[in-house]
């Protein structure tokens, strides 16, 4: 994260009458939706203490359901450095900043709501903030509502002290803590300053997890923190911030949807704010504006213990009301760990079963296994078997044939016989009547002579 212009880091430029101007191009981007009275005390505040700043300011109107919102804002954009966008469709905060981001070339940026105060000198001293170290990449003012960066009242939404305007507390806040800064986890919407190098490496806000608003600028600070960049305040500055304006239509599923994200995205990330909020590293800086102010007006010193001591009751409450809290969950847990037990029992229980039955196949398997393999010994042996009566087979065919063949020379052979009978019985038929016979002893052993070798051929 190299430098990106020339100047020096840490150093706060003035001009001839020592009043601090702006180092670096910044653009102030202001959304627009609803509040026209809210809308009007904060362009009217940055206008006026913009003279020696000259920053550029972007306002957008979100299409605006108020119509005179949205002629005020038309009015207000003929003024020398300002400049109006006009969504020609309701975006939400997310997408329309990033419009604005996008629209501001090359520029920081500072994202400030509609319902905020500024005051004289706020700009530069958060950007002198910005650029006291490489790898800051976010600024945050203290307000009196802006949950961790909350003051009097650290997380608590608070009304000015009483007896002090904005200004008059916005002056104590520069003196007490000057040129003072720490690192927080992240950033706080309201009012935020980024500069341009850590936005082109980490990109624009997440409009796809984050739709209409809430959550993005922690998701971004997490993106940052990761990419090496650091999330931290600028103690000596106070921006008023009144509140429920920009998300007064604000639904708690919408807020819970945007932890769930966050949870999923950054698990780490509640964890990192409950630590932050348990050390509370900013309360030497509350402190240090709480002693000017008794410093200051001694009837005040009245006013701030009053206030230390609603502090301190609101604490005592908070830690009662998460006593019960924890009471309660308590007794859930308890009772999830005896429904846990008895589940795991009977699991117990159902495993033990289950290990019998497995034993009892295991057994079956290894019977099984026996049977298979005396019936492949069979098998084998009946393979040999077959081999054999094969062999034997083959033999037969053979022996078959052969006589088969014999059978057949013997037919012929009685043909023949029978042949050379009725040759020889014609051949001696004069002889039938003289000698009956004589004729018959020599038929009789001629036949017996053929008979005789017809058996020795067969």
């Amino acid at each position: 994260m190299g430098r990106q212009r020339g100047d020096s880091f840490g150093k706060r430029p003035t001009n001839k009458q020592g009043v601090a101007v702006l180092a670096h191009n910044v653009a102030v981007i202001i959304p627009v939706y609803r509040g026209l009275e809210e809308t009007r005390r904060c362009i009217e505040a940055v206008l006026r203490h913009n003279s020696s700043e000259r920053a550029q300011l972007i306002i957008i109107d979100d299409a605006s359901p108020e119509p005179e919102v949205s002629a005020y804002l038309e009015q207000v954009a003929k003024q020398d450095g300002v400049e109006l966008l006009v969504n020609e469709q309701n975006l939400g905060f997310v997408a329309t900043v990033n419009r604005g981001m996008v629209h501001t070339g090359n520029a920081d940026v500072v994202l400030l709501n509609s319902d905020t105060e500024v005051t004289c000198g706020w700009l530069s001293r958060m950007q002198a903030c910005a650029y006291r170290e490489e790898n800051i990449g976010t600024v945050t003012p203290f307000s009196n509502n802006a949950t961790v960066c909350s003051y009097p009242q650290f997380n608590r939404s608070n009304s000015l002290p009483e007896g002090w305007t904005l200004e008059a507390l916005a002056s104590a806040f520069a003196q007490a803590n000057k040129a003072q800064y720490a690192d927080i986890p992240t950033a706080v919407g309201f009012c935020m300053y980024i500069r341009r190098d850590c936005l082109q490496q980490v990109g624009l806000f997440d409009v796809e997890n984050f739709g209409r608003g809430y959550g993005e600028e922690s998701d971004f600070c997490m993106r940052a923190a990761k990419a090496g960049w650091r999330n931290v305040i600028c103690a000596d500055v106070f921006v008023f911030h009144e509140g429920g304006v920009s998300f007064s239509d604000e639904t708690r599923e919408r807020i819970i949807h945007a932890e769930e994200v966050m949870n999923r995205l950054h698990p780490e990330y509640r964890f990192e704010v409950a630590r932050f909020v348990s050390e509370d590293p900013l309360r030497r800086y509350r402190d240090a504006v709480d002693d000017l102010r008794i410093a200051r007006l001694n009837d005040d010193a009245n006013v701030v213990i009053s206030q230390l001591r609603t502090y301190r009751d609101s604490i005592i409450q908070s830690i009662l009301e998460y006593k019960d809290f924890i009471d309660v969950e308590r007794e859930q847990y308890q009772t999830m760990l005896a429904e846990a037990r008895s589940e795991f029992k009977r699991t117990d229980e159902g495993l033990a079963q289950a290990q019998a039955i497995v034993d009892k196949y295991v057994l079956a398997i290894e019977a099984k296994d026996r049977e298979i393999a005396k019936l492949n010994h069979l098998l084998e042996e009946a393979r040999v078997e077959f081999k054999r009566t094969d062999e034997g087979l083959f033999e037969a065919q053979r022996i078959v044939r052969e006589y088969a063949e014999a059978l057949e020379q013997r037919d012929r052979a009685i043909e023949v016989m029978s042949q050379q009978m009725d040759h020889y019985i014609k051949r001696n038929a004069v002889l039938e009547g003289k000698y009956p016979i004589v004729l018959a002893r020599r038929i009789g052993s001629k036949i017996k002579r053929m008979i005789t070798r017809l058996v020795k051929s067969s």
